[in-house]
């Protein structure tokens, strides 16, 4: 079973090459920029409800994988677990490579999900309800999306472009060799970035990368 508290589990390291820039990066060059590393962090009741809308939506799409390590059995420890590892690597601006031991590869390929809503007014799905609507999607085209490579924001605005899960997402998309992901998932592409240049520019690397960007709620996307 995955060990979700394994702080050495291969995370991947600072590429000094890499065109993306973390936001633990721009804050030590420009003080101030957002408040802490807490800055967007979903609430922990809102994390634990993440974690287990994520296991309970994995078991019914892919009932091959149900109690493997990839998709293990949901239970209040691991659920919290896979809390603390999504808290980790949002401060951190890390993620870990996912490893999927010995279970079968039932999947056609990996994928990345982003979620995000600026306020309870802006976005009518909460996150839990934005990951059912990627994972569904996904599961449509064989994409398997582990929990490692879930990222969120919560209240923050799109036209930011620090967002701390959204600097995580797109530097899987860049190293995509490293990660394994070929596609970039999210309920609505308009959740991505409220931002022309930033979108273009994540649009710009997933075409170098050969990483297929889709929106859930509408079958959109953009394909290298």
């Amino acid at each position: 079973m995955f060990d979700f508290n394994n702080h050495a589990g291969q995370p991947g390291k600072p590429d000094p090459n890499s065109l993306s820039t973390s936001c633990n990066e721009q804050q030590g060059r420009r003080p101030g920029l957002s408040q802490s590393a807490n800055f967007g962090i979903p609430e922990q009741t809102g994390l634990l409800d993440l974690a287990t809308t994520y296991l309970e939506t994995q078991a019914r799409l892919w009932p091959d994988l149900a109690g493997t390590p990839a998709v293990p059995k949901a239970s209040k420890r691991l659920v919290a677990s896979m809390a603390e590892s999504f808290e980790r690597g949002f401060r951190s601006q890390q993620a870990d490579v996912f490893q999927p031991e010995e279970t079968p590869a039932v999947w056609t390929d990996l994928g990345v999900a982003y979620l995000r809503f600026s306020d309870v007014n802006s976005n009518p799905r909460s996150l839990d309800q934005q990951l059912i609507n990627v994972l569904n999607r996904a599961r449509q085209d064989g994409v398997f999306i582990p929990w490692q490579y879930v990222l969120a924001d919560a209240a923050v605005s799109g036209m930011l472009s620090c967002r701390r899960g959204y600097s995580i997402a797109k530097m899987l998309v860049e190293r995509r060799e490293e990660y394994g992901v070929s596609w970039f998932l999210i309920d609505d592409l308009s959740r991505m970035s409220r931002n022309t240049i930033e979108s273009l520019e994540l649009g710009e690397r997933a075409n170098e990368t050969g990483v297929r960007v889709v929106g859930a709620s509408l079958r959109s996307s953009a394909t290298a």
